[in-house]
């Protein structure tokens, strides 16, 4: 047998035994760090670990390289280089502040809103399903009423549709193709027909891109993995003012 195999089957072995001892070794210093991040998060006043191992803040990246020249966005204010504690959209496993690379303030159609470009957080010690690991070019808007708390994913894959996940709290139940097709819906069931009925009449002309639609509560989350031209931020305001229109208007009328 040595003579057909050679020193194979001693170096195969040996191999497979490595990778498994580095594999085991990354599971366990993962673990290690995410308890470790947990301690130090429950033990500080903001409630988070700080940043995450190895990311560091921008130093305020060239304000002028983005100027708005739309009217409607003409009187924003532009800062960059920030951490934030961790949001809805960090996953409901977070510990670490989420990191603001550049971010624009001002007001939209009479709601307070923001632009921001987050830093992608892909670690061993983050859910790789929690939004902020892929939907980072983040519109907010603030709701004058309050929101069930919901995700909404769009231009999905009709094939992946039933197998995608998100890092969302266990109340939240998840519906196919309940705003049309290519969309995936987690609501509580109770708030899941308020939604759809708000919400299904913008979203069902489509979508310029594949957008994450969150709500916390008091914000309308509406996120792109890419685009940051001032296109691609006025795209995203829009969907998100038509889509808080929506919400507001049947929100209003049923405590009415």
């Amino acid at each position: 047998m040595m003579d057909e195999y050679g020193n194979a089957i001693i170096v195969v072995p040996i191999v497979c035994a490595v990778v498994l001892a580095v594999a085991i070794g990354a599971i366990a210093w993962a673990r290690g760090t995410m308890r470790r991040a947990r301690r130090k998060a429950e033990e500080s006043e903001r409630g988070t670990a700080g940043l995450p191992p190895g990311a560091r803040l921008p130093g305020g990246e060239q304000p002028g390289m983005w100027r708005p020249q739309d009217p409607a966005l003409w009187d924003w204010t532009w800062s960059g280089g920030r951490a934030q504690p961790p949001d809805v959209l960090a996953g409901r496993h977070a510990v670490y502040d989420t990191v603001v690379a550049r971010e624009l303030r001002g007001s939209f159609g009479g709601r307070d809103a923001f632009s921001q470009v987050r830093r992608p957080q892909k670690l061993p010690v983050l859910a790789r399903s929690a939004p902020q690991t892929h939907w980072g070019m983040v519109a907010g808007m603030h709701s004058a009423v309050v929101l069930p708390p919901f995700f909404v994913l769009t231009r999905q894959s009709a094939i992946l549709t039933g197998l995608v996940v998100l890092d969302v709290a266990d109340h939240l139940q998840k519906f196919v193709g309940a705003l049309g097709p290519g969309t995936v819906l987690w609501s509580e069931p109770q708030h899941a027909a308020l939604v759809v009925r708000a919400m299904g009449p913008a979203l069902s002309r489509g979508t310029a891109a594949a957008n994450l639609i969150a709500s916390d509560g008091s914000t309308l989350f509406v996120c792109g993995s890419r685009g940051e031209d001032e296109a691609d931020v006025l795209a995203r305001l829009r969907c998100g003012a038509a889509l808080l229109d929506g919400l507001e208007r049947i929100l209003t009328e049923r405590s009415g």
